[in-house]
């Protein structure tokens, strides 16, 4: 995602966007299969409200006693705002997760690529995005 859009312009003038999806898991869960086919139809979800190639869904953690998704949007606000607005719609409507008692938190924030200079060496550029999102994501 990130080399794709690099091919065109410096990734220092692309727009990117994290997209923060927060399940508490307040709730039981009745067992291990009952858990993993919600966060597999989370997954599902979350893949119909992106663009493939321009967006990315990372893998979920746990954290702090919620589970946690993100998704590295090729866009900038107004574009993650939409995606977030998607996802809550597409959450809403799943019956599945509604039976499970299952609600999510959705936010967004633009990534700040500043530090980044034009004239890096693409290797160098991605890893400095890399590190902008890992920071993100630790906070």
């Amino acid at each position: 995602m990130i080399t794709s859009t690099a091919g065109t312009r410096p990734i220092s003038k692309s727009l990117f966007s994290l997209v923060t999806i927060e399940m508490p898991q307040a709730r039981v869960w009745a067992s291990d299969r009952q858990r993993e086919q919600s966060l597999s139809k989370i997954q599902d979800l979350l893949a119909q409200c992106i663009l493939p190639g321009f967006d990315a869904i990372l893998p979920a953690q746990d954290h702090t006693g919620q589970k946690l998704f993100w998704i590295v949007a090729h866009t900038n606000q107004k574009g993650a705002d939409s995606i977030a607005r998607r996802i809550r719609e597409q959450l809403s409507r799943s019956e599945d997760l509604k039976l499970a008692g299952i609600s999510c938190n959705v936010s967004t924030e633009s990534l700040h690529l500043d530090e980044i200079q034009d004239e890096w060496p693409l290797e160098r550029q991605v890893h400095t995005f890399a590190l902008c999102l890992e920071k993100l994501l630790k906070t």
